[in-house]
């Protein structure tokens, strides 16, 4: 690898971890469907005038449906037990349990005729890739850190983040990305609209 291939890496390394360590801030003081909530509804107000602007809003619309699965598979489900999960673990082994999508999205591109996703050299990549997961979420398994049902849930955290670019992938293509997750973002804000604002006033007396 070149110096500018470490460099990238190490950048890349630090962008993936940085919003886990501010989702474990973020929900010690509010409850998950408040935080997702108020992280969608920010990113609804920035980006439906910009899908509006490039023209890539009323496609979504037309094709709201295959939307809403996908906002489900990618937003709805996970950034929820994504948010639960760091109540009871920590932002790295959350960021570490993520690892597991492949496990996932090869043997459902392989069902969905993606022959490449079991080539060996893949699959000895996955391998090797498993193996140092397993090892390090195994420590801390015997250093009695590990929260079952926290893991149990990024697990299904890491499932819909493998279903959801096949969605995506298969029925709204031609779609542009802004339109559909500009259309997703304002879905997943009136989906918890109600069970964040009426936690809202109990979580402020706490």
């Amino acid at each position: 690898m070149t110096k500018r291939g470490y460099w990238l890496f190490f950048a890349l390394a630090i962008v993936w971890g940085i919003p886990y360590f501010f989702i474990k801030l973020v929900v010690e003081e509010i409850s998950p469907a408040q935080m997702v909530f108020l992280r969608c509804g920010i990113a609804a107000v920035i980006m439906l005038p910009l899908a509006w602007r490039d023209g890539s809003l009323l496609p979504a619309i037309r094709a709201w449906r295959w939307v809403l699965a996908f906002a489900a598979f990618e937003f709805i489900g996970p950034w929820y037990m994504l948010a639960a999960a760091e109540q009871r673990i920590s932002s790295s082994l959350t960021g570490l349990l993520l690892a597991t999508i492949p496990l996932f999205a090869t043997p459902i591109g392989r069902v969905l005729g993606d022959r490449s996703a079991t080539e060996w050299r893949r699959l000895v990549g996955l391998a090797v890739a498993f193996a140092g997961v397993g090892l390090l979420v195994g420590i801390d398994w015997i250093h009695g850190s590990i929260d079952v049902g926290a893991v149990i849930m990024m697990l299904f955290v890491s499932l819909g983040y493998a279903i959801a670019p096949q969605i995506s992938a298969r029925k709204l293509q031609g779609i542009s990305t802004m339109g559909v997750v500009g259309l997703s973002m304002p879905m997943v804000t009136a989906f918890y609209a109600v069970p964040a604002l009426s936690s809202w006033p109990e979580q402020g007396v706490s």
